[in-house]
C-alpha cells in the first residue's frame, strides 16, 4: 500500500528509514514512544557505517499516524536528538483532536477507528482507569482490536457504536478520556524544525477543525510553518496527489532554510 509514496525518494536518490515507531507493544497514537522510535531510527542509520549517511542532511515524512509520530519527533528533537540535522518535516492528513476522530469515525463504516483510539488510550494511559468506563462486552472487544490490523478490523466493526461498550453515555466526552487524549495530542511544544502540513478539507476520517486548530497553536508557540489545506476529497485522496508537494518541501529543506513564520500556501 505504501510502496508509490516510497518510489519518490528513491527515485530522487534519497536514503529511506522506516521506523516501526509503535513499538512492540502496538502503542497506536502514543506521542512520547512514537516521537523517539523514530528519532532512534535516524540515529541508527546514521550510525551504520556502510549506509555513509553520517553527514547527511535529514527530513522526515509521514502521513496519518506517521505524520503523528513525525510531528512529535520534531516536539521532541531539540530534547531528544539535538545532534541529528534534521532540516523539515512533512506531516499530512494529520491526527489533531484525538476525540472528535473517534467521534467522527462512531457509528459510519470506519467504526473500528473509534475502538482503536479507545483501545490506544487505555494501553497509553494506564493510570487512568478507562476500562471502567466501559462494560463487560468491552473485554472481547478490546482483545479483537489489539490483536488485529486495523483493516482488517473496518468490515467486523462498521456501524458500531462505542455505546455498545460503554457505561458512560457519552465516552468520548467523558473527562477521563478528554484527559487522557490531551496528555497525547500534538500542539504542546515547539519543533525547532521547519514544518509543511497538510490536509484535506474533505478528510473523511480527521476533521480538518483539529489541524486548523493544531496549526493556531504552533503559530502562537513561535513554529515555521507552511500549511496547504486541500480541495482534494478524502483521507486516501489527498494522500496521494498532495505527496508530490511534501517532497517538494522535503527537497527544498535540504537545499537551505525557508523563510520563517507561519505562512499558507495556495
Amino acid at each position: 500500500m505504501d510502496l508509490p509514496f516510497l518510489l519518490g525518494p528513491l527515485m530522487f536518490g534519497w536514503a529511506l528509514v522506516i521506523p516501526d515507531y509503535e513499538g512492540p507493544q502496538s502503542r497506536f497514537l502514543d506521542g512520547v514512544m512514537s516521537g523517539r522510535a523514530l528519532l532512534d531510527g535516524i540515529r541508527a542509520a546514521r550510525r551504520f557505517p556502510s549506509t555513509g549517511l553520517a553527514n547527511s542532511p535529514t527530513g522526515v515524512w509521514g502521513y496519518s499516524g506517521g505524520a503523528f509520530a513525525a510531528l512529535w519527533a520534531g516536539q521532541l528533537h531539540a530534547q531528544y536528538a539535538p545532534e541529528l540535522p534534521l532540516t523539515g518535516i512533512a506531516a499530512g492528513g494529520i491526527p489533531a483532536d484525538i476525540p472528535a476522530i473517534a467521534n467522527a469515525a462512531d457509528g459510519g463504516p470506519k467504526a473500528a477507528l473509534a475502538l482503536l483510539i479507545t483501545a490506544a488510550l487505555i494501553r497509553n494511559e494506564p493510570r487512568a482507569n478507562i476500562e471502567g468506563l466501559l462494560n463487560k462486552r468491552s473485554t472481547a472487544m478490546l482483545a479483537d482490536v489489539t490483536n488485529r490490523c486495523g483493516t482488517g478490523l473496518l468490515s467486523t466493526y462498521a456501524g458500531t457504536h462505542i455505546r455498545d461498550y460503554s457505561v458512560a453515555a457519552d465516552l468520548f466526552a467523558h473527562p477521563t478520556i478528554l484527559a487522557a487524549a490531551h496528555r497525547q495530542e500534538l500542539g504542546s511544544i515547539t519543533p525547532d524544525v521547519p514544518l509543511y502540513l497538510y490536509h484535506s478539507n474533505a478528510d473523511e476520517m480527521i476533521p480538518s477543525a483539529g489541524v486548523h486548530a493544531l496549526i493556531n497553536r504552533y503559530c502562537s508557540i513561535g513554529s515555521t510553518l507552511t500549511q496547504r489545506f486541500s480541495s482534494i476529497p478524502g483521507h486516501t485522496g489527498a494522500a496521494t496527489v498532495e505527496a508530490l508537494g511534501a517532497l517538494r518541501y522535503l527537497g527544498d529543506r535540504f537545499a537551505g532554510p525557508p523563510t520563517p513564520g507561519c505562512a499558507a500556501t495556495s
